[in-house]
């Protein structure tokens, strides 16, 4: 998991917890792996980590709400094109750890979502290779940034 992913919160709730950093003797590890909306569970036998969705159902349309609402804030101050994307590589970011659904997230934020936002910020839709592992938690913000500014028409970066 990326330092940037680590940071993220919703609603004040941390986005991933790494159970991997779990520290047994810390009560106050316990409440925020409670907390958390989703969780970075130990890799298993035959397997990578896996990230286990850790809400109710209940709670999604808050979180998803959280989610946009931070995007919006987040667009509305942001001062150049590197800034924008930011906002919307954290908003797919989110979405793609939050995994609201049981099938058709990444093909949903990422083939649609991403799309939208980008179009809707004045670039232009963009496919990479990249984005099918890019906005799981392991990259870093700056890194996404990089690869949606290169992946637009004309761009020199």
């Amino acid at each position: 998991m990326s330092e940037d992913t680590d940071k993220m919160e919703v609603n004040g709730r941390k986005l991933l917890y790494d159970f991997k950093k779990f520290d047994w003797n810390d009560a106050s590890a316990s409440e925020m792996a409670r907390s958390s909306i989703s969780i970075l569970d130990l890799p298993g036998k035959w397997g990578p980590n896996i990230i286990k969705t850790n809400y109710k159902n209940e709670d999604w349309d808050v979180i998803l709400a959280g989610i946009f609402g931070d995007y919006r804030q987040e667009a509305e101050k942001a001062v150049d094109d590197r800034a924008k994307m930011g906002a919307i590589a954290k908003v797919i970011t989110k979405l793609q750890i939050m995994h609201p659904f049981g099938d058709a997230n990444r093909r949903l934020n990422v083939h649609v979502i991403l799309p939208k936002l980008l179009l809707d910020n004045g670039f232009h839709p963009t496919i990479s290779p990249d984005m099918k592992h890019m906005f799981q938690g392991g990259a870093k913000l700056e890194d996404q940034v990089d690869v949606l500014m290169k992946s637009q028409i004309g761009s020199s970066s």
